[in-house]
């Protein structure tokens, strides 16, 4: 099973609708369903839905509350049967909130099922367009489905709306350094430890790095490419990335340090072939 990047705090009283109870619940077990700890609101809120005493509008936020705690307990099987349930009240009523379905979606996602979690987010996404939380979760769902172009898109409008997440910002140098260590990977070829600038894994990582650069032919690579200080800044953001890249799967994923590693030469080699370095 793939290693899922961490998410936390996705699903909570923070997260979740709330509204008073109506109807003759009792006010401390209304109040433990929606501020108690995993336990107790597990425990009130199934108190107060059992009752049958709840305005529909106060069932779905009991059984979301409820979900919450599951979540909590990692019981995600319980969470997305009190979330799917949710939903199709608040269908009824005509009113879907859309946090029930990034929320749902979340749970989908902690129980591998990352096709149905993203069909979740994508709604989501159509219901509120503004919150980049929706967009980072579904890049991270993106990124372990392999969708590596998919996630980059998902972090970048994630990055644009909340733009002083340091959190986003990593997420997507590391979508970014994923991609194209994959798209050089496809190339099945390795560089030169001899100036580069002529050979066809050169030219064709300008493709994959900037496809407007498709009028650069080899023979202008063999005649010695100028130096480019634009192009350059990229490059050696490029390589700021790839060095940051191979130091974290140096101290947490050793086992992929190989791919790492791939990213880091090849950086190194445009870096060369750009003469970025006097």
């Amino acid at each position: 099973m793939r290693a899922f990047l961490a998410v936390a705090g996705l699903i909570g009283a923070g997260v979740l609708i709330s509204s008073p109870a109506q109807g003759q619940v009792d006010p401390a077990t209304w109040d433990h369903c929606l501020h108690g700890g995993p336990d107790a609101k597990t425990a009130a809120c199934t108190s107060a839905i059992d009752s049958h005493q709840l305005a529909l509008t106060d069932v779905v936020t009991a059984l979301a509350e409820r979900a919450a705690s599951y979540f909590a307990q990692k019981d995600f099987s319980h969470a997305e049967s009190d979330l799917k349930r949710a939903i199709i009240l608040e269908d009824t009523m005509g009113d879907v909130e859309y946090k029930l379905h990034y929320n749902l979606g979340a749970t989908l996602y902690r129980e591998n099922t990352l096709g149905s979690a993203r069909d979740e987010l994508d709604v989501a996404a159509k219901l509120n367009p503004q919150d980049p939380a929706i967009y980072t979760l579904r890049g991270i769902v993106q990124q372990n489905s392999d969708n590596l172009e998919e996630a980059v898109s998902d972090f970048r409008e994630a990055s644009k709306l909340s733009p002083s997440d340091t959190n986003v910002q990593a997420l997507l140098r590391n979508a970014n350094a994923k991609l194209k260590a994959q798209s050089l990977s496809d190339l099945s070829c390795s560089y030169p430890t001899e100036d580069p600038r002529w050979h066809p894994c050169v030219y064709d990582a300008k493709k994959v790095d900037d496809p407007t650069q498709e009028d650069l032919t080899r023979d202008s690579i063999e005649r010695g490419t100028p130096r480019d200080d634009n192009r350059c800044e990229d490059v050696e953001r490029n390589l700021e990335t790839a060095r940051e890249l191979y130091g974290e799967y140096k101290n947490k994923y050793p086992e992929h340090l190989e791919t790492a590693q791939h990213e880091l030469d090849s950086s190194l080699a445009e870096e060369k072939a750009w003469h970025c370095k006097d």
